[in-house]
C-alpha cells in the first residue's frame, strides 16, 4: 500500500489516541485564593443641585386628650410676719357743719347778714364776724335759713361767691324759710344778703333768724 493511501489512516489514529489521552487527564487541585485588592480612592464630589420647592403645609392633627391634673404639691413653710402698714384713712368722710343766729341789730342791704351768735361751729368754717361760710372740703353742701319779716316785704338772698343762688321772701311777721344744695370747691364762700329795698328784717325776744349748713358728701 502506498504512503498516500496510509496517510489518512495515520491521521485518524492520531486523533483517536489523542482523544483517549484527553480522557485520562486528571483534574488539577484548586489554587490558593488571592489577597483582596486595596480600596479605591474617593470620587470627585458632584455639583450641588437647586433647593427643592417648599411642600404644602400638612393638615392639623386631631386635638390631644387633656392631661390629668397633677398631684398637689407640699405646702410651703409660713413666711415671716410683715411690717405693720401705715394707718389707713377713716371710713368717715370730712366733717363740717355750722349753725348761727342773729343778735339784736339791723342788717344793711348789700352786705352779708352777720349771724353772730354761734350755735354750732366745731370746725370753725363759718366766720361770725363776716357772716360767711368758707368751704374747706370740696363736696356737696346743704344750707338753710329761717327769718321773720316786719310789716313790709323782706327778701333774703342766698349768695355764693357774690352770685345770687336763691331768694326767699315774706311779709307781715310771717316766718320765712328756704334751703339749697350747692356743689362747692375749696375756698368757695356762701352767705346771706337782703335785697334792697326789701330789708324789713325783724328780730325780737320771740323771733330768731338762723343760718345753717353742713356737708352731705365729699
Amino acid at each position: 500500500m502506498s504512503i498516500s493511501a496510509l496517510l489518512p489512516l495515520l491521521l485518524l489514529g492520531v486523533v483517536v489516541v489523542g482523544a483517549q489521552q484527553e480522557k485520562t487527564v486528571c483534574a488539577g487541585i484548586n489554587g490558593i485564593p488571592g489577597q483582596p485588592g486595596a480600596p479605591g480612592q474617593h470620587g470627585t464630589p458632584g455639583a450641588p443641585e437647586r433647593d427643592g420647592r417648599d411642600g404644602l403645609p400638612g393638615k392639623l392633627g386631631p386635638l390631644g386628650q387633656p392631661g390629668r391634673a397633677g398631684t398637689p404639691g407640699v405646702p410651703g413653710e409660713q413666711g415671716e410676719r410683715g411690717e405693720k402698714g401705715e394707718r389707713g384713712e377713716s371710713g368717715v368722710g370730712p366733717r363740717t357743719a355750722f349753725s348761727a343766729k342773729v343778735g339784736t341789730y339791723t342788717p344793711a342791704a348789700g352786705s352779708p347778714v352777720t349771724f353772730n351768735v354761734i350755735i354750732t361751729n366745731s370746725q370753725g368754717h363759718y366766720n361770725p364776724g363776716t357772716g360767711k361760710f368758707t368751704c374747706a372740703h370740696p363736696g356737696i353742701y346743704y344750707f338753710t335759713l329761717y327769718a321773720h319779716p316786719g310789716e313790709k316785704h323782706l327778701v333774703v338772698m342766698i349768695m355764693k361767691n357774690g352770685e345770687v343762688v336763691s331768694k326767699v321772701t315774706g311779709i307781715n311777721y310771717n316766718a320765712i324759710s328756704g334751703s339749697v344744695v350747692l356743689s362747692l370747691k375749696a375756698g368757695n364762700e356762701v352767705w346771706l344778703e337782703m335785697e334792697a329795698p326789701y330789708i324789713n328784717f325783724h328780730i325780737d325776744a320771740h323771733r330768731d333768724a338762723v343760718f345753717s349748713g353742713y356737708i352731705l358728701y365729699s
